[in-house]
């Protein structure tokens, strides 16, 4: 009888050992966001992306002449992406170069995938400008060589 105690507790606590070791997998999921990203097939602008490690970002367009930048951080949830810019840069063509603070969503109600070097973007169009309709936009991971 005191053979059976003995290895039942010694089985308890080496089950009590593994299970307490157990790591969380949810914090070495890797960002697939990070990086730096160019859109695909743009038509009449340019629109680039970069993801930092610690949660920043900048975002920049050229549109018919105008060059924008924004800075900012950057969240993930699942498949979910809130992207809040904080800074703005605005240049129009022959104009002095514009910095303002801001505080918004660049994607609104964003979702993301990242498929091979393949980031798609879809979210919802600003309502200020035209009613809300989902958008999407697709960017290439660029290779940065120092």
């Amino acid at each position: 009888m005191q053979k059976l105690a003995t290895t039942f507790t010694c089985l308890l606590l080496i089950v009590i050992c593994f299970s307490a070791c157990k790591k969380d997998r949810s914090e070495n999921q890797e960002n697939l966001l990070a990086g730096d990203w160019s859109e695909i097939g743009s038509s009449g602008q340019s629109l680039s992306l970069k993801f930092d490690k610690d949660y920043s970002f900048w975002f920049s367009a050229v549109v018919r002449g105008t060059s924008m930048k924004y800075l900012g951080t950057y969240s993930i949830k699942g498949d979910a992406l809130k992207v809040t810019a904080t800074e703005m840069t605005v240049q129009k063509p022959g104009e002095a170069v514009e910095t303002t603070a801001v505080r918004h969503d660049v994607f609104p109600e964003a979702t993301y995938s990242v498929s091979n070097d393949t980031l798609t973007l879809t979210y919802q169009t600003y309502t200020a400008v035209w009613p809300a309709v989902p958008a999407t936009v697709k960017f290439r991971r660029m290779i940065i060589i120092e």
